[in-house]
């Protein structure tokens, strides 16, 4: 349980928990559009940010972030820019980015950036943390290491689905776009590329035969468009992150999402599947709920999973309480199945 207080409660979580370099846990909260900042016991330790264009400050907080070395990086979606602190919670200053920035992550001092440019075809970007010291002498970020995929132009509704996420070992690149339920590996420089589809075994994965004609419908009306969304939501999964596991495995995190209300996604079951090093075989789609919220926010500590719920207690019915479990990976009970296409 998160020890939380009057004028610092997590009111609508970010979709992840970062983990910082010393195990704190930052928790996005679009509520205020801050980022809370516990000790892995659930005390809080400083807020991050508040609603604002100013240094340090989120028109919309994004709702994954990273660690590395001594900085936080945290997007800030309503300025389009990467707000960059000090580890102490000191703001350093932010990059503006072109595109769509989706996901962050991290190998040794290198950060990776999720980063989508639809209009050049291209995504993904790497930063030293060094550089990241001095945010006022880098450029706008621009997604320029690897094509985005040839189904995004046959099925534009994918783009409802525009992430991308990635996890590197030096020049090794293992990457995944929302929507789809392959992994491609590919070295910087090489002119090839390997694809690795995850096997489904409980998520929806993504049947882009049976469901193709809703994902190349344009609609025509903002009303249609909505319906369209959520249908499309209701067929697919969306890939939210990958992480390296210290055993050299991967961790690949879908969701089922489901969006009602108008465009607001209100529930939603995570998978997550590991890869084993070579990426031939897998154990796919452990089921993970939070029953509080509908929609579980996930995290990554060491071989720890962190799954933030909220819960409503009889004794304080109005407000939610914020909790994280913890649950060690364990694959004693893993039914490993090949990666290898049919044939």
């Amino acid at each position: 349980m998160l020890a939380e207080e009057d004028t610092a409660f997590v009111g609508m979580p970010g979709a992840s928990i970062t983990v910082g370099i010393a195990g704190e846990w930052y928790i996005p909260d679009a509520s205020q559009n801050r980022v809370l900042v516990f000790s892995p016991s659930g005390s809080l330790i400083r807020i991050l940010g508040r609603q604002g264009q100013g240094p340090g400050e989120f028109a919309g907080v994004g709702p994954f972030g990273v660690a590395v070395d001594s900085l936080v990086l945290i997007p800030d979606f309503g300025g389009r820019r990467l707000n960059v602190y000090h580890a102490t919670g000191a703001p350093i200053g932010s990059i503006p980015y072109d595109g769509y920035l989706a996901r962050l992550g991290r190998d040794r001092s290198t950060v990776w950036l999720g980063l989508l440019d639809l209009g050049n075809r291209r995504a993904l970007l790497s930063v030293s943390a060094e550089r990241l010291r001095h945010p006022e002498a880098i450029q706008p970020l621009v997604a320029s290491l690897v094509p985005t995929p040839a189904q995004y132009r046959e099925y534009p509704r994918l783009l409802d689905f525009s992430d991308v996420a990635v996890a590197a070992t030096g020049d090794t690149l293992v990457y995944g776009f929302g929507g789809l339920s392959f992994l491609v590996r590919t070295v910087l420089g090489a002119t090839t590329s390997d694809t690795v589809v995850v096997p489904t075994c409980g998520r929806r994965g993504s049947p882009l035969a049976a469901v193709g004609d809703l994902l190349k419908r344009r609609p025509r009306a903002p009303e249609e468009d909505l319906s369209v969304s959520e249908q499309t939501a209701a067929a697919l999964s969306a890939l939210l992150n990958i992480w390296r596991l210290e055993t050299g495995e991967y961790l690949v995190w879908y969701q089922d999402p489901v969006i009602e209300s108008r465009g607001r996604i209100l529930k939603g079951v995570a998978f997550l599947s590991i890869l084993s090093p070579d990426l031939r075989r897998a154990c796919v789609d452990a089921r993970i709920e939070a029953p509080g919220i509908g929609r579980p926010r996930l995290g990554l500590a060491g071989d720890t999973v962190l799954v933030l719920d909220q819960v409503v207690s009889t004794a304080a019915p109005d407000r939610a309480t914020t909790v994280v479990r913890k649950y060690p990976l364990d694959r004693s009970n893993c039914q490993w199945v090949s990666t290898a296409p049919e044939t």
